[in-house]
């Protein structure tokens, strides 16, 4: 199946371990059980393409990155960003979300917040 709606790309798959070749992987195809089994081949199949675009290793950004970021954030780990300041310690910045903020949508709302009054 190709998709055909704009601005989407079409990337089929070459042939990975565990994955057909020219398959297209939907969500439902790896949120399964087996996503959690260390021993699945589709559990090995993700990290190992995880792994291969991994931006921390072997590139280096060419302009600054600037993250905003709450600790107790329950969607995207905190640490995440984090790693990314230590990857890259010249050219990245961590602010920390503050007072109460610090999930995901609370820093998100901060962060536009400041965004719309320039303080950003």
């Amino acid at each position: 199946m190709v998709r055909t709606e704009p601005g989407f790309e079409w990337y089929p798959h070459k042939g990975e371990t565990g994955i057909k070749s020219g398959k297209e992987i939907l969500l439902t195809d790896f949120l399964n059980p087996d996503l959690f089994d260390t021993d699945s081949e589709i559990y090995k199949a993700l990290y190992t393409c995880l792994e291969k675009n991994d931006l921390t290793k072997g590139w280096t950004p060419t302009h600054k990155i600037k993250l905003y970021h709450g600790e107790a954030d329950d969607i995207v780990p905190y640490a995440n960003s984090e790693a990314v300041v230590e990857a890259f310690p010249e050219m990245a910045t961590l602010s920390t979300s503050g007072w109460g903020t610090g999930g995901h949508m609370g820093t998100c709302i901060k962060w536009l917040g400041q965004v719309l009054i320039s303080a950003w």
